[in-house]
């Protein structure tokens, strides 16, 4: 008697899986960035050839569409703040890297 061999074949389906648009990357790795909420204390100094300015504020941010930041350094500006008015891409300018530029894979 010879022995009999049975052979299974599994099949799997397969996929073309495409890699993750390079925008939508970068979307949201600042979405993760900016959280849903935020709340830094930021030093700032600006420089100009013929001056220097120190500032120290205190920032709250809510998705991308609520922002308040408020002074609290140098005396002269402390409690002076920025809100309603401006919105989180108003302040940092943070979606330019995703409009002004064209992204992909390398």
């Amino acid at each position: 008697m010879w022995p009999v061999v049975i052979a299974i074949a599994v099949v799997t389906p397969t996929f073309a899986v495409s890699a993750p648009d390079a925008d939508a990357i970068l979307q949201q790795a600042l979405d993760n960035y900016r959280a849903g909420s935020s709340a830094p204390s930021v030093a700032m100094t600006v420089h100009r050839p013929e001056w220097e300015r120190h500032l120290k504020l205190k920032a709250w941010t809510r998705a991308q569409d609520d922002a308040l930041v408020r002074f609290v350094a140098p005396a002269k500006d402390a409690g002076n703040a920025a809100g309603s008015a401006f919105s989180y891409n108003d302040l940092a300018k943070s979606n330019d890297i995703i409009t002004d530029y064209t992204h992909r894979h390398v």
